[in-house]
């Protein structure tokens, strides 16, 4: 079966697979996929996905976002990859072209209740979706996730890197064309990439959001997009 084929079947797997969760647990930051079909082109038989419209890619994005958006979209990222890890499941491909946006009212929060903690994110205005499952791997049951000791990478490290980048580049944010933060201009191989593993605990969520919101927001003013006020996660 071609290589391509066989990615979007993954895909489809793997959306199929996260539907349920997404419509009766109203799990964020996954675009529904609403069915599929083949195409007949000059080119041969195209697949098409029938997915949930969104508004922009990070990658477009580039160079437009301030620095609270930055910040926001951090850690919207990290809490997606934390729930794509307690499905057992691993993206293998994050990079800027697969983190999309959908424009929520800039006034609209997320709160998310962590095992061991409750954190309210502000969105200023992006709310964020994770996509393209055509790599996934599959790693570990959700059962066993976060009981892991080994450490694929010095979480400690990272965080300090992160938090490094993000101090370094606030002054260039909105100034420079490439100047969302260092680790997005090296999204696919570098700090986020690295984060993209079970071994990121709750914990280093909770601490890059206490550092980067050192001041509570405010509960929620709106659901985004009027899926939820609350995302509990478990």
């Amino acid at each position: 079966m071609p290589k391509a084929v066989r990615k979007q079947l993954l895909e489809i797997e793997v959306m199929s697979f996260l539907k349920p969760y997404i419509v009766q647990y109203r799990i964020p930051h996954f675009p529904l996929l609403y069915g599929f079909g083949v195409c007949q082109t000059s080119d041969g038989n195209v697949l098409h996905l029938f997915m949930e419209q969104l508004d922009s890619d990070l990658k477009s994005m580039r160079g437009k976002l301030t620095e609270d958006q930055v910040k926001s979209m951090l850690l919207q990222v990290l809490v997606a990859l934390y729930l794509f890890h307690q499905f057992g499941l691993v993206h293998e491909d994050m990079h800027a072209g697969n983190v999309m946006f959908h424009r929520v009212p800039k006034d609209t929060c997320i709160e998310y209740t962590l095992p061991g903690g409750r954190i309210v994110i502000p969105t200023y205005g992006l709310f964020c979706y994770i996509i393209d499952y055509g790599k996934v791997r599959n790693v570990s049951s959700a059962s066993t996730l976060d009981q892991q000791d080994g450490m694929q990478y010095d979480v400690t490290q990272i965080l300090d890197k992160l938090l490094r980048d993000v101090a370094r580049t606030v002054a260039i944010t909105v100034t420079a064309d490439d100047g969302l933060l260092v680790l997005l201009a090296t999204y696919a191989k570098d700090t986020l990439f690295a984060l993209d593993t079970p071994s990121f605990h709750v914990p280093y969520i909770l601490d890059i959001h206490a550092k980067l919101f050192p001041s509570p927001p405010a509960p929620p003013s709106q659901p985004a997009r009027g899926l939820f006020a609350k995302a509990p996660i478990k």
